[in-house]
Order: C-alpha cells, then structure tokens, then sequence
C-alpha cells in the first residue's frame, strides 16, 4: 500500500518538536488504520464462513483443478459423506465414483 505524506505547517511543527524534545513523529494514523481495516477484514472473514457453514444451501470450494477445498455441513447431511470422503477429490469425479 502506497501512503501519501502531506507536507503542511502542521508537519513541520511536529518534526521540529520531535527534535527538540526526543518525542516519535506521528505516521498520520497509518497505522492505526492499516490495524482496523485488518480487524474489519478478519471480522468480515468470519462472518462470510460461518455463512457458508450453517446456509441451509450446499456450499463448497473448489481449487484451480477442480478439487473440493471446503464443504458445509449441509452437503453431508444430504449426501451421507463425510469431510474425509470428500475433501481433496474432483468436483467433476465426486466420492460416488469410487
């Protein structure tokens, strides 16, 4: 992420006060909110999985093969399948094709 610092009076008033007392200069709240968005995306993360955990719909992830990365606990209750029966095989060769 790039950060754009604004050189005005009020910056240089802080740095010449950062250099006569010894005190930090301020990253303009950068960081402060480089950690809410990271909060918010980690909150938003969690609301999104469980979502897809307790949808009443058949969830599931897929990599680029194809393969089953996630599926909710929906799919196994109508399929009979287990997480271990189902996780890393095919989409397109599902369980039943062994």
């Amino acid at each position: 992420m790039r950060q754009t610092l604004t050189l005005n009076d009020d910056f240089f008033d802080e740095i010449a006060q950062a250099l006569c007392t010894g005190s930090e200069v301020s990253d303009g709240g950068a960081e402060s909110e480089r950690r809410r968005a990271g909060k918010a995306l980690r909150e938003s993360e969690r609301r999104f999985r469980d979502l897809l955990e307790t949808a009443r719909l058949i969830s599931i992830t897929l990599d680029e093969q194809g393969n089953i990365t996630f599926c909710n606990d929906y799919l196994l209750a109508l399929t009979g399948w287990t997480q271990e029966e189902i996780l890393g095989r095919n989409w397109c060769y599902p369980v039943c094709s062994t």
